[in-house]
């Protein structure tokens, strides 16, 4: 008896399936991978950034999977303080930021591997920058305090970030300016000073950095 035409198609199917299944094969491989660099690509370059005042260790943990370049850039500024007849010390409001000066890069970093998410850095390491230890009862006018301009880019879209922490040229384990630490408080009334100050340091941190990159 002779096969029906309906019975011919899974024949024919099979034998255009085994043709073009090579090519299809290659063409899905290459959307995956297409789809994979579109996604790297889009991703923001999202640091989590954390420091020790006392020792100076700067840790910084990248967020996803794509290649990053991190440069840090350091910039010193000297806080004016006010000390009264009781030697009780606050900040100048009126004139908060005496002077300022550049440090240059201290760090340039390039993390390839997904496994490698996290640098280290011991700021004292680097002969630009200056720490000294805290001593009681010892009373000064300014204040030295150092932003890190933090700059995390993502090379496969160029997109990039650019953060800022500061940590105080004193190695204590308390800062009025800065990351705290978890077990670290605040208390007592509204710090609407320190807020401004601190805000006005990082912006222009990151305006002098963008002038040095």
């Amino acid at each position: 008896m002779n096969e029906t035409p309906v019975s011919l198609i899974p024949r024919w199917y099979e034998r255009i399936w085994a043709w073009i299944n090579p090519p299809l094969r290659a063409v899905l491989q290459i959307s995956i991978i297409l789809a994979a660099l579109t996604f790297l690509q889009s991703q923001e370059p999202l640091i989590d950034r954390r420091i020790d005042h006392q020792d100076k260790v700067l840790s910084i943990a990248r967020a996803g999977f794509s290649p990053v370049k991190i440069a840090i850039y350091a910039i010193s500024f000297e806080i004016n303080l006010i000390v009264d007849e009781a030697n009780h010390v606050s900040l100048n409001v009126q004139d908060p930021i005496k002077a300022v000066s550049t440090r240059g890069f201290i760090l340039e970093k390039t993390l390839w591997a997904p496994w490698s998410s996290q640098v280290v850095f011991n700021l004292r390491s680097n002969n630009r920058l200056e720490f000294e230890d805290w001593s009681a009862g010892e009373i000064s006018k300014s204040e030295h305090l150092y932003c890190l301009a933090i700059e995390t880019r993502n090379l496969l879209s160029n997109r990039f970030t650019v953060d800022t922490v500061l940590t105080p040229k004193r190695m204590f384990s308390a800062s009025l300016f800065g990351p705290m630490s978890r077990s670290s408080a605040l208390g007592g009334g509204y710090p609407k000073a320190l807020l401004t100050i601190e805000a006005q340091i990082k912006s222009d941190c990151r305006a002098l950095y963008d002038k040095a990159r």
